[in-house]
């Protein structure tokens, strides 16, 4: 195809040469018939000058219309080729500038979109790298997570729960260190984020209290995980979290108690820890399909292929310039009419040779004249054209260098076009190339996706089978734990009525000997003992504690009109004090005094009055008085037989 442009090229340029060497040419005869037909006329003026009048002039007459008329016909002759080559030499050389020029534009255009087209194919094959790149990186993470999961999950202490692995150790630690060694493991303290997970954790502590991955170190009050959430759901046993003394870090199954059992601790404290580690189920859609269709590039390969026509059937003719011909064309006319005025005048002449033949001479002597000056013509047009025709040689070599530039510019922009074509089908050689590891890349890609998935469904039935694991041994350990209270109730419930059983019998037995026993005396659910010696307030208390009993407590107006009744008149002391604290009256079991029965101003604390004393005013119900511990009187003791 490029070798039949550059033929064309030269046979158009070879077409222009000779078209002007043949107009060269045709000015050459031109002039040699002119000079041939000056020659002639002079010969035959001399002639005519020379010979005899009448037969001069009419050989004269004969040879200047002979001469004119060959002048004439040679003269149109020539005007008629001049002007046919030169307007079709015109239009020729002006429809080869217009072609070559809409060519040269064809050309830039179709060479602009090839490179246009170039930078697109590179950019999609920078595109095109840049996503197999991407996906090989992303292909390599997922291998090495799906090795770091068959790792995880085959290493011992490790579990997997819910797309996480857990880890609980074996050891206790403080939560900064339980910390520590879970980031150690590529992991992190639990966090949890449901009932199921907080059930699973509480399974497998096995009954130990063990750190989370929550704490409120960064602000008091606000609980956060180990990423950076904020604990919204928490399952904390009531009061919790209380932040006494320095309580930061949580821990869940503290002391054992079930859910929910979350307590805020010391982060100093030693505890086992559980480690969780999250696992990716599923790429995203994204790195699924990380290349482009390649369609739209194959679909504008037709578009390139019709750059490739752009050189076929270019005809390069050098221009020219339409004013110089247009000069020509009137140079030639003016000449003619000239030559035709001139043959007028000689035919005139010869007319009036020919009726007075004594004026021949005259006459000759007038058409050498007019021949001199239709030589003069003659010569004036030739220079005129020889004028025309440098100019035109001019105009050739300007539309020469015209052409040579354009054969240049299309010579850069045919190798332009090549090195572009080499270099579109390097890039595309690169993108078959490209296409091809992208497919085996993602043929390995779904072969390890499938076997992602194989493993997570073998995951999931573990997953389902150690659930129902889970959940058999809950049910076990709650039934057990079910029957266990139970039968703590029922042994507490029993020792509890053996005891009663045992008291009801010592109290019964102890209520006979008291009964039986000289001094006593039952009233309402006790048994009352009043000396018959008089001793201090501490002395007689001590005398009651050694009968198993103590001073006694009025609780009712009942047992206080016993008392008086009993006491037969003597002042006897009770167990009640103000020792402790001045003004607060209280019973020896430590009850306060509610209601009294003291005489009028009693009690006045008088002389360090710390004792009651009942019966003192023996004529009122209302006998009690303070009076010093030291003194003596009788005292009255009290067992109570229920208690």
């Amino acid at each position: 195809m490029m070798k039949s442009v550059y033929e064309n090229s030269r046979f158009a340029a070879h077409s222009s040469s000779a078209d002007l060497n043949d107009s060269t040419d045709s000015y050459e005869d031109i002039y040699a018939n002119e000079d041939v037909i000056e020659m002639q006329v002079t010969r035959s003026n001399k002639e005519a000058m020379t010979s005899e009048p009448n037969t001069s002039g009419h050989r004269c007459y004969r040879l200047a219309v002979v001469c004119l008329l060959m002048l004439i016909v040679l003269l149109l002759a020539a005007i008629a080729i001049l002007w046919f080559k030169l307007t079709t030499k015109k239009d020729q050389i002006q429809t080869s500038n217009n072609n070559m020029t809409t060519h040269r534009d064809q050309l830039q255009t179709s060479c602009s979109n090839l490179t246009a087209e170039r930078d697109q194919l590179t950019t999609s094959y920078k595109k095109s790298a840049e996503e197999r790149d991407q996906f090989l990186r992303k292909t390599e993470e997922l291998q090495n997570r799906i090795s770091q999961l068959e790792r995880d999950i085959n290493t011992p202490g490790w579990k997997y729960f819910s797309s996480s692995i857990y880890y609980i150790s074996t050891e206790k630690k403080s939560w900064s260190e339980s910390r520590h060694d879970c980031q150690g493991r590529g992991a992190d303290l639990v966090i949890i984020n449901s009932r199921e997970e907080q059930d699973f954790v509480e399974v497998w502590r096995r009954g130990k209290s063990a750190w989370i991955g929550a704490t409120d170190r960064d602000m008091e009050g606000v609980w956060k995980w180990m990423d950076g959430t904020a604990v919204t759901n928490g399952f904390w046993r009531q009061g919790e979290p209380n932040n006494v003394g320095d309580e930061d870090c949580a821990v869940s199954g503290y002391q054992s108690e079930p859910v929910p059992n979350w307590f805020d601790v010391s982060c100093a404290l030693q505890n086992v820890w559980i480690c969780e580690k999250r696992i990716n189920r599923s790429p995203s859609k994204r790195h699924r399909r990380l290349f482009v269709d390649s369609a739209s590039f194959y679909g504008r390969e037709r578009e390139q292929n019709m750059s490739e026509s752009v050189y076929e059937n270019i005809v390069f003719l050098p221009g020219s310039s339409s004013a110089v011909l247009k000069d020509d064309r009137n140079s030639c006319e003016d000449i003619y009419m000239n030559q035709v005025r001139e043959t007028q005048v000689t035919g005139c002449k010869k007319e009036t040779m020919t009726s007075e033949p004594s004026m021949v001479g005259c006459r000759c002597f007038t058409l050498a004249m007019c021949l001199l000056m239709l030589v003069l013509l003659l010569l004036a047009a030739t220079a005129i054209l020889w004028v025309n025709f440098n100019n035109l040689t001019i105009e050739k070599h300007h539309l020469q260098t015209s052409y040579n530039n354009l054969t240049t510019e299309r010579d850069h922009l045919q190798t332009s076009y090549n090195n572009l074509t080499i270099e579109k089908h390097h890039l595309q050689t690169s993108y078959n190339n490209l296409t091809t590891e992208r497919n085996h890349l993602q043929t390995s890609y779904n072969n390890l996706i499938m076997k992602r998935d194989q493993l997570e469904t073998s995951y999931t039935d573990l997953t389902t089978e150690r659930d129902q694991l889970v959940t058999s041994y809950k049910n076990l350990i709650a039934e057990n734990e079910r029957l266990k209270t139970s039968n703590k109730k029922v042994a507490e419930e029993r020792d509890q009525f053996q005891k009663n059983r045992e008291e009801l019998q010592r109290g019964l037995s102890q209520l006979k000997r008291d009964i039986n026993t000289p001094g006593w005396k039952y009233f309402s659910s006790s048994i009352y003992y009043i000396s018959t010696e008089k001793k201090s307030w501490d002395e007689s208390r001590h005398d009651c504690q050694g009968r198993g009993a103590d001073l006694v407590i009025i609780n009712s107006r009942e047992e206080q009109d016993f008392v008086d009744v009993w006491r037969r008149g003597e002042a006897g002391w009770i167990g009640l004090t103000d020792r402790e604290r001045e003004g607060v009256w209280k019973w020896v079991d430590g009850t306060e005094l509610t209601n009294g029965f003291w005489g009028d101003g009693e009690p006045n604390s008088k002389g360090d009055e710390d004792c009651a004393l009942s019966g003192y005013w023996s004529k009122s119900a209302l006998n009690w008085v303070d009076i010093s511990c030291n003194d003596r009187f009788v005292w009255i003791c009290e067992k109570n037989i229920l208690s």
